[in-house]
């Protein structure tokens, strides 16, 4: 058995913040109370630490096979247990690209003895860019996610069969919402493909993903979305709360979607 003293255990259902014991047998919580005794148990104090569920981390760049210089399965596995991570999924971009089952298995055995649950995503579109991909056998070989990471999905139709595909088998379809050729010369484009993708899912009703979304005028119109009940999740990231173009004018940093 494991006991855990003196946590601040994370309850949205409270405003006032408590310490908690938490006991654990066999990796089951048994018992949350504020004071918990068990002789035969291996205690750990966590005073001053944060207990929380194991965190889900959907949107992760392990880059191996084919980028091992900027990271590793290994290191970044390591990286996301040591900030509470239980279970990610590996974006697309590595080589081969995991745009066949040859492929996907490929990139899978890379990632055969983790010390957490690692899913892969595999691309919508051949290398992220080209024709469709066939996303039943690649479905059926194990992926339950499917993005072209860091781009876009260009063609209309590419963008509303792979949406049916989603209301048909479940998978999740995580979208890039950018036209980068237009961002450097007309600013933040992402509007334009959140409206595209989310008109097209009010009809078809798959499982649509907008990865980190970066403007205000977005929400504004997502908002509206969610009024009609039309099916979608997002997420954002720190740097698009805190941070704006004009403050980083003269600032030397590169990210997609642009700040």
């Amino acid at each position: 058995m494991l006991l855990i003293r003196n946590s601040n255990l994370v309850d949205w259902r409270r405003s006032s913040r408590t310490t908690y014991d938490i006991l654990i047998d066999d990796g089951v919580i048994k018992k949350i109370d504020t004071r918990i005794d068990c002789s035969d148990a291996d205690i750990i104090e966590a005073k001053g630490l944060v207990a929380i569920p194991g965190i889900v981390d959907p949107h992760v760049h392990l880059r191996q096979p084919g980028y091992e210089w900027k990271e590793t399965v290994e290191s970044g596995v390591l990286a996301a247990t040591s900030g509470g991570v239980t279970s990610l999924c590996a974006m697309p971009n590595v080589m081969p690209c995991p745009d066949s089952v040859e492929n996907y298995h490929y990139v899978r055995s890379f990632q055969s003895d983790t010390v957490i649950r690692v899913l892969q995503s595999c691309s919508i579109n051949q290398n992220l860019s080209g024709r469709r991909n066939n996303w039943k056998e690649l479905y059926e070989a194990g992926s339950i996610v499917f993005t072209n990471d860091g781009l876009p999905v260009d063609r209309n139709s590419d963008m509303a069969a792979v949406l049916w595909f989603s209301k048909e088998t479940g998978v999740l379809v995580a979208e890039h919402p950018e036209i980068p050729e237009f961002d450097k010369s007309l600013g933040n484009t992402e509007n334009a493909v959140i409206c595209r993708d989310v008109i097209l899912n009010e009809r078809i009703g798959g499982r649509l993903h907008l990865q980190h979304i970066s403007l205000a005028s977005s929400t504004d119109f997502l908002k509206l979305a969610r009024e009609k009940k039309i099916r979608f999740t997002i997420e954002t990231c720190p740097h698009y709360f805190i941070e704006t173009s004009e403050g980083l004018s003269d600032g030397f940093y590169e990210v997609y979607p642009p700040i």
